[in-house]
């Protein structure tokens, strides 16, 4: 039974809201200490998933339609899954599966946030124990069930020895900040991080991101469009909060229709900058660094334009143990073996949950399933 080990060699997988693919990561952990740092990988989503994520999620279809792709998109996602699982070197050597699954739809006024992914069938096809649904406790206490990642923030800025008050942030499809400094553990998300930059270039250069930032660099920011975005309500919401991927999605279609593709994109480019900076205003010392990881970290024009809009030191997560292109998959690691260990992970200062609660579901598999 895996309870009895005191270290448990855990697989990790994250796919974010770019609905680019699925991240990889295995580690060795207690739950409170990691003990050693496996092999990540990263894999990408067949076009047609992508495609129908993005239908799925653009909500271009009615509830009939929309409940029977969700359930022929489920399964795929949960075959693509097993099969990249199973491919992974030594995998006969993991004890423990953390799934997160495909986030569609985050709204935690509705009190509701979708994953797709069928974690029984997973655990059935890899015939090993595995850890799901994430978010569902802390919405049912209250909570926002998002961001998931300060607890193990928390854990990289220690183990990297960073002076406070300082911030993690995760520039993915939408952008997440942890604070941190000798008594307090405070995260929310800022804003779109990736997510509608990403669609933009899709729709203008049928590619599936802004490579270093080489398109926002080529435009102008439009203030007019950049001034209306920011006076938007969530950004003047206190946190805890957090944010679905679709939540300006009806505006930026609207400009899609009249303005500029290159001067669009270094507008949303900025704006992912800007709301970052602004959301440092919120917190309660303003940080002294702030440490970036994730697919925006890659971005070279949002991070010159965080650099100008913040007076902190930004670097780039550099480490040999934590590579900023999976540390998610790593979180969902770590997360997992805290659900079996009963050890919370979100805090009423980070989702606003009632009290500090463990999150996760364990399924495991079924003989002559």
């Amino acid at each position: 039974m895996i309870l009895k080990h005191k270290k448990i060699n855990v697989l990790g997988t994250m796919s974010g809201t770019s609905f680019d693919g699925i991240d990889i990561s295995t580690i060795i952990t207690d739950g409170i200490k990691i003990y050693d740092y496996g092999k990540n990988f990263y894999f990408k989503y067949p076009k047609n998933i992508t495609e129908q994520l993005l239908k799925l999620s653009n909500y271009e279809l009615n509830v009939y339609e929309n409940k029977i792709l969700s359930e022929e998109l489920s399964l795929k996602i949960t075959n693509f899954y097993s099969q990249k699982i199973l491919s992974f070197p030594n995998i006969e050597k993991i004890n423990l599966i953390g799934f997160h699954g495909q986030t569609i739809y985050h709204n935690p006024l509705e009190k509701t946030s979708i994953q797709l992914g069928n974690a029984q069938l997973l655990s059935n096809i890899l015939k090993k124990p595995v850890i799901s649904d994430f978010r569902s406790n802390d919405l049912i206490h209250g909570g926002q069930g998002a961001p998931l990642a300060p607890i193990y923030h928390k854990y990289i800025i220690k183990e990297l020895k960073t002076s406070f008050p300082t911030c993690f942030l995760n520039i993915g499809g939408i952008s997440n900040l942890t604070y941190m400094d000798e008594k307090k553990l405070i995260a929310f998300d800022t804003g779109p991080g990736n997510c509608l930059i990403n669609d933009l270039m899709k729709v203008f250069f049928n590619k599936d991101f802004d490579r270093n930032g080489d398109v926002a660099f080529s435009g102008k920011i439009n203030t007019k469009i950049l001034n209306e975005l920011n006076t938007d309500n969530f950004f003047k919401l206190t946190y805890p909060k957090s944010l679905d991927r679709q939540y300006f999605a009806n505006y930026i279609k609207r400009l899609i229709q009249c303005q500029n593709a290159k001067n669009l994109i270094t507008t949303i480019s900025e704006f992912t900058a800007l709301t970052i900076s602004n959301s440092l205003k919120l917190l309660p010392n303003y940080p002294k660094n702030i440490i970036v990881s994730g697919g925006g970290a890659k971005n070279n024009y949002i991070i010159k334009r965080l650099k100008k809009h913040t007076k902190c030191k930004i670097e780039i997560l550099n480490s040999a143990n934590f590579d900023p292109d999976f540390v998610e998959a790593q979180l969902i690691g770590f997360l997992s073996v805290r659900s079996i260990r009963d050890l919370p992970n979100t805090f009423p200062s980070t989702t606003g949950v009632s009290k500090p609660i463990s999150g996760g579901q364990l399924y495991c598999p079924i003989k002559n399933h």
